[in-house]
Parts: structure tokens; sequence; C-alpha cells
């Protein structure tokens, strides 16, 4: 593991397009969808990218005006991954245990970078016909041993079976720091579904419980809201024309 240390790298924060990625559903996404919905396109598109460092992806658009957004990689620490995303957000990304394992993210927004939006990715190798029915809906879960919850927002095929994306809302990084700190681990085990009534958990999630070791959290969180803190203002540009006043 890498030693602690302060940020001193002098990022700069713009962008230079270079690729786009294909947009990834049919419709164009509507302007007043949820924060968490948006992401899982993003988090969706990474998943299907070779390269670790995306230059643009779908982002924010009204219906019919097509529209890209740009992310860059800022830098990687032991094993997780921070994305420069929409000049808004910082999105910071771990790995399960091997290359292609689920995801574990941390979201961080431009003036708010004391919280974090807790995403992860959840794999099954079940493909029954309503699984899609489990998308915007909440799931119980267990936290390291305590009650959760969480929603689904987005799922797509993968190696065979399904990633669903899991979003578990909004912490101060102070309160997810706490209660990580004691475990060194994310240890998540979904326990119960909307359609439990006509659908047994383990015909819809054949392994229920995930784990990522995340040791080095608090380095991590440190990086991500200093990222995120760095983030400029945009410039903005009057569209009237300036009066100097009467000469002296």
């Amino acid at each position: 593991m890498q030693s602690p240390r302060l940020l001193t790298h002098s990022y700069n924060y713009s962008f230079s397009p270079s690729c786009v990625i294909p947009f990834l559903h049919d419709n164009f996404i509507k302007l007043s969808r949820g924060v968490g919905e948006v992401f899982s396109l993003f988090l969706s598109g990474l998943r299907r990218s070779s390269s670790s460092l995306l230059a643009a992806v779908v982002w924010f658009i009204p219906i019919g005006s097509p529209a890209t957004a740009s992310t860059m990689t800022l830098e990687t620490y032991n094993n997780w991954v921070f994305h420069f995303v929409d000049e808004e957000f910082v999105l910071v990304q771990s790995r399960r245990d091997q290359e292609d394992s689920e995801l574990l993210t941390f979201v961080f927004e431009k003036g708010r970078c004391h919280q974090a939006r807790q995403i992860f990715e959840v794999f099954t190798m079940s493909n029954h016909p309503q699984l899609n029915l489990l998308l915007n809906e909440p799931l119980e879960l267990r936290d390291n041993g305590s009650p959760a919850e969480g929603k689904v927002i987005h799922i797509q095929p993968h190696l065979g079976g399904n990633i669903l994306l899991v979003d578990m809302g909004v912490y101060k990084n102070n309160d997810i720091l706490k209660y990580y700190s004691y475990y060194e681990r994310f240890r998540v085990t979904v326990t119960k579904h909307p359609l439990e009534q006509t659908i047994a958990i383990n015909h819809l999630f054949d392994m229920p419980t995930s784990e990522w070791k995340i040791p080095d959290l608090k380095e991590v969180l440190q990086r991500a809201e200093q990222h995120c803190k760095r983030i400029p203002d945009p410039l903005v540009v009057s569209l009237f024309n300036p009066q100097k006043g009467r000469k002296i």
C-alpha cells in the first residue's frame, strides 16, 4: 500500500475531447432524470470501454439534443481510479478482486465535496425474465451486518449473466470513514427484493454477497475531496456592452 501523502500535483481541470462513447440507449436522457440514473449511464459506459480513460459520455441532455460530456482519469492510487466527469463530478472506483469484477464507486459533486454518493455493482448469473422489473426498485441490504437500503438504477448483460447497479444514497465523508474504518471492508448482502412473493431471492441473486477490501479508504476519500475542491467555477461572459462611466 502506498503511504498517505498530500496531493501536490498541479492538475489542469479542463477537457480536450478525443473520442466519443456511443449513446447507451435508444432514447435520449431527460434533463429531469435523477443523478443516480445518469451516473448509471456513465458507469455502464465505463464498463463497456476498453480504456479506463473515457473522453466523452452522454450527460444531462434534453430529448432530441445530441450532446456529449467529457471525462478524464485524474490518477490511480493503489487499486482506485479517480475520474473527473462533466466539469462537475469526481468519481473514485475500485474493483472487488480482479480486472473484470464488480465496481465500488464514490461520487463527489462540485460545491458538495464534504459528501459522497455510494454506488456498487452486483453480479448475478441469473437471466430470469423478470429481473429487469427490479429497475428503479428498492433493495434491502446488510452492510457489514447492519441493515441498509439501496435502489437499482441500471441493469445490463455481463459475462452470460447481469450486472445490477445499486445506489445507496449520499453520506458525509466523515460518516463513511467512521463506519468503514473499523471493518476495513465493504461487505454487502442483498437480503430482500420487491418481487419476493413470487420469485425466491436465489433465483435473481445467485451470489447475493460481495466484498471489497478498503483499508486505504481514508486516503482515498481525502484525495477525492481535494480533487473535488479544485474544480474551478465556469467563466461568466456578459452579453451586454460594459459601461466605463463618465470621463473625469
